[in-house]
């Protein structure tokens, strides 16, 4: 029987679906003005990478170094470098930038050059449709300072200690929230964005050491989700006058304050309804999903690519009115058409993917056949 939690799958395609939310949205302003709802917008798809971050807070401290870096080796760090491979030879004829299947062979000594200098060098994506792979390379540079946040983890044992560190992480992200991001500088680069994913890692882990007060507790389900609206919603409205002023969209990223709020409280929602997610049908739809998460979020940014390229994004966005219910539904369809995409997508690798195996395994002779189940 698959032991996995429901509830931390279902926190998994959330996150998912908000990242593509955040990745189709056209921002804050509409019609050359700032719009309300497109602020609004803006703050309920900030924060999936938050989400992320703090379901590793869940179980990276469960394991030793060793296993923690064996698994992230195998389950993150070779599939971003086979991606980032195919992407740099075969991306633009993916996305139908091009019709010529070879156009990525006859990249020019320069591409390799950036790669290595600017790619590798500096551990940061340079590809075209994986510069999302920003958090991943955060992700690895995670796991290597594993033995100091193990340690704080070891030191701040007891609910009542860890209550007291996640406190001081979260007041250090507030003062950082008022100075604008002043005074940590976190960001989307993969060391910056790796200092505020230990914060949140941190924080996630003391949240996990109390699920036991709010799962299967519907009660707090319907406070988590009243929670995450409200937030926002004060979110949205500090935003909204400082965009009108010109300032900084600080308020607006995974890293603030609200980003933080806004996870957890989609963790009691996610928690809270653990008895509805255990039922038959809802645990194999989620936790299926939940298992293509990773990989929908891989090709997320190829498939939007193709169908910008395809001109379907466009036609969407031609439905566009100054109506807030025209934003809103403009904003839902896209995100339906790109998360549909890019499931389709995974299903059929997938599918071809056990179609092979099966094909080797039916026609492997003994030996092969037994290691390949052993495998």
């Amino acid at each position: 029987m698959d032991k996995r939690d429901t509830s931390v799958e279902f926190l998994r395609i959330m996150a998912m679906i908000i990242v593509i939310g955040c990745h189709v949205n056209a921002g804050s302003v509409y019609f050359d003005r700032v719009n309300p709802v497109g602020v609004g917008i803006s703050c309920l798809v900030a924060d999936g990478v938050t989400v992320f971050w703090m379901i590793m807070g869940f179980f990276l401290f469960k394991s030793n170094y060793r296993h923690v870096l064996n698994r992230a080796c195998k389950h993150v760090l070779i599939p971003m470098f086979a991606y980032t491979a195919l992407m740099f030879y075969f991306g633009d004829w993916l996305a139908g930038d091009t019709d010529n299947i070879l156009y990525g062979l006859t990249r020019p000594l320069s591409d390799y050059q950036n790669l290595l200098m600017n790619g590798l060098l500096k551990w940061a994506p340079v590809v075209k449709y994986d510069r999302h792979f920003w958090f991943l390379y955060s992700y690895m540079i995670i796991i290597l300072f594993f033995p100091a946040l193990n340690g704080v983890v070891n030191v701040a044992k007891g609910k009542k200690n860890l209550l007291i560190m996640a406190g001081i992480l979260f007041g250090i992200i507030v003062v950082n929230d008022i100075g604008m991001n002043d005074l940590a500088g976190f960001s989307h680069a993969p060391f910056n964005g790796a200092l505020g994913g230990m914060f949140i890692v941190l924080i996630g882990y003391a949240v996990y050491s109390m699920k036991d007060l709010f799962e299967y507790n519907p009660v707090c389900s319907l406070l988590g989700l009243i929670g995450f609206f409200i937030v926002n919603l004060v979110r949205c409205r500090l935003q909204y006058n400082i965009t009108l002023e010109g300032g900084s969209i600080h308020l607006l990223y995974w890293f603030s304050s609200f980003g933080i709020l806004n996870a957890f409280c989609l963790v009691l929602f996610a928690y809270g309804i653990k008895g509805l997610l255990d039922k038959k049908v809802i645990r194999k739809i989620v936790l299926h999903l939940g298992r293509v998460s990773m990989p929908v979020y891989f090709v997320h940014m190829l498939v939007l690519a193709r169908l910008t390229n395809l001109g379907l994004i466009d036609k969407i966005t031609a439905h566009l009115s100054d109506k807030y219910s025209s934003i809103i539904l403009v904003h839902l369809a896209k995100m339906g058409l790109l998360f549909v995409s890019s499931l389709a997508v995974v299903e059929i690798y997938y599918w071809l993917k056990t179609l092979v195996l099966k094909a080797v395994h039916r026609n492997g002779n003994p030996g092969q056949r037994k290691l390949l189940t052993n495998g």
